[in-house]
């Protein structure tokens, strides 16, 4: 199923996309949104695919009523079996895409996060990617373009998704932490959904604000390890908020309260502003930067926010103005 239709027919992107020539048969679409960059492309393939070529997608003719339900027989996505996109990913698609369409003039194939895809399932597209049947498109989701050859980069025509607005994302959200999700969600669509569809966020949301506006000393310290450590399960989120917390802090010392998006957390910040620097504030988001490094390498977590406290309060104390 294709949804948030509206936000992609009205997204700019999408709109420029297809008032262009399409011009290629290989296309790179490239966001770190994934549930807003699978529902572009298959919106995309839809487009494509319409039989109402002056007004797609029409959402009538029965190309656009089978793409909209993901099930029509001409258009294949990717991996099939496989959390990653592998070199028999590629092979299904080579025994399918010379073969003429069933029920189209068209063939699409959709790889979701092919930055997942292994080398030497890239080597295996690249002939295809340079030379697809007219008929046949080739549409790559892509959320870390680094992790591409760039062999693959070159032969495809790539569109950087911007991220999508506030205003836009706000309709999907109501209650008073409405603008905490959108400060936090940096216009991703996925972040808004897993956010506000997630019972812990404010309960981590509250725990993570009252550290950092709480914590005054190593007495304290245990009282608030403790609390983080009831959501340690969580713990890319907590960084993200620490980090939200700290760069809006920032904008307060540095007379930028207008860019801070959290009114929420606004007040609070600005009652404690005085006891951090901004040499404390700037290192102390470096290190954010070092505990997420660990906590991708396995590091165990607990002691890693241990250790991260107890620096916030080091440089706390050492770079008092």
């Amino acid at each position: 199923m294709i949804e948030y239709c509206d936000i992609i027919l009205n997204n700019k992107d999408f709109i420029s996309l297809c008032n262009g020539e399409v011009g290629c048969n290989s296309f790179l679409l490239e966001s770190i949104d994934e549930v807003f960059l699978n529902n572009f492309a298959y919106m995309f393939a839809k487009y494509l695919i319409c039989e109402d070529t002056h007004h797609a997608p029409c959402d009538i003719c029965t190309s656009c009523q089978k793409m909209q339900l993901l099930s029509h027989s001409d258009v294949h996505i990717y991996p099939l079996g496989n959390k990653n996109v592998v070199v028999d990913d590629i092979k299904d698609l080579l025994d399918k895409i010379y073969i003429a369409p069933l029920e189209s003039d068209k063939k699409i194939f959709i790889f979701k996060d092919f930055s997942s895809a292994t080398v030497q399932a890239q080597n295996k597209l690249l002939k295809i990617l340079e030379e697809p049947p007219e008929n046949s498109f080739i549409i790559l989701c892509v959320s870390n373009l680094s992790r591409l050859l760039p062999t693959v980069i070159s032969r495809c025509k790539k569109i950087k998704l911007h991220p999508l607005e506030d205003d836009i994302l706000s309709n999907l959200l109501s209650g008073d932490n409405k603008d905490s999700i959108l400060s936090l969600s940096s216009g991703s669509l996925t972040k808004v959904l897993q956010y506000s569809e997630d019972k812990s966020f404010f309960r981590l949301y509250n725990a993570v604000l009252d550290t950092v506006t709480q914590l005054k000393d190593s007495k304290n310290l245990l009282r608030f390890s403790s609390l983080l450590d009831t959501n340690r399960d969580n713990v890319s989120l907590m960084l993200e908020l620490f980090e939200a917390f700290f760069r809006d802090m920032l904008l307060v010392k540095l007379n930028k309260k207008s860019l801070v998006r959290d009114s929420f957390a606004l007040s609070k910040l600005e009652q404690v502003a005085n006891e951090y620097s901004c040499d404390a504030i700037d290192l102390i988001i470096r290190e954010i930067y070092n505990v997420r490094q660990e906590v991708n390498f396995n590091v165990a977590i607990v002691p890693a926010i241990d250790k991260f406290l107890l620096y916030v309060l080091e440089v706390k104390f050492l770079c008092k103005e």
